[in-house]
């Protein structure tokens, strides 16, 4: 506002009006590329959550049906487009409302969460129609997967950051105290 001001004050006619025309392009361009910068910055995470958790279960699926079923097309493709998205779905939201992302290393609200998601994909699991149940064995597969998808990419995070695996401790900070003895001790 203050280059505005300063635009009217010293300049006339169309020389002012084309000034401040570029000087509110200039902050909404600013603003913009700020906003879609922080949501790009706040859905990094929660993107890197899914498709590890997607892979996760493509490969918990194959093996699966596999192991368990012996045939390798067991599943349906409904399960890749439906189930997966719907569950990676409600496991997110779950971790998001306990708090698993706003600090991006507190691994008990990221555990809570999933606890929480996979009761709440069990019981979504109960009222789907027949042709959408997969296997409850594959949902709690998937569920451990998660887990240990996500509190290693955070601890992976933390490793790179800070050189140490202790997500509880806080980074040293290194300060400069300047005055007396009594005021540097207290």
């Amino acid at each position: 506002q203050a280059m505005i001001i300063f635009a009217k004050k010293h300049f006339q006619g169309t020389g002012a009006t084309f000034f401040v025309l570029m000087l509110q392009m200039a902050i909404y361009l600013r603003a913009s590329i700020t906003l879609v910068s922080n949501i790009l910055k706040n859905l990094f995470l929660p993107l890197v959550d899914a498709i590890l958790i997607f892979f996760g279960m493509y490969f918990l699926k194959d093996y699966w049906a596999k192991t368990y079923y012996h045939n390798a097309d067991y599943y349906p493709n409904s399960f890749l487009y439906f189930n997966i998205p719907l569950y990676i779905t409600v496991w997110l939201l779950s971790v998001y409302f306990r708090g698993g992302y706003d600090g991006k290393y507190n691994l008990k609200k990221i555990g809570a969460g999933l606890l929480t998601g996979t009761i709440l994909v069990a019981a979504v699991y109960g009222l789907l129609d027949l042709q959408y149940r997969t296997s409850r064995a594959l949902i709690v597969m998937s569920a451990f997967w998660a887990a240990i998808a996500m509190m290693g990419l955070r601890l992976l995070i933390h490793f790179i950051k800070f050189g140490h695996l202790d997500t509880t401790k806080i980074a040293q900070k290194n300060i400069v105290i300047i005055g007396e003895e009594a005021e540097i001790q207290r």
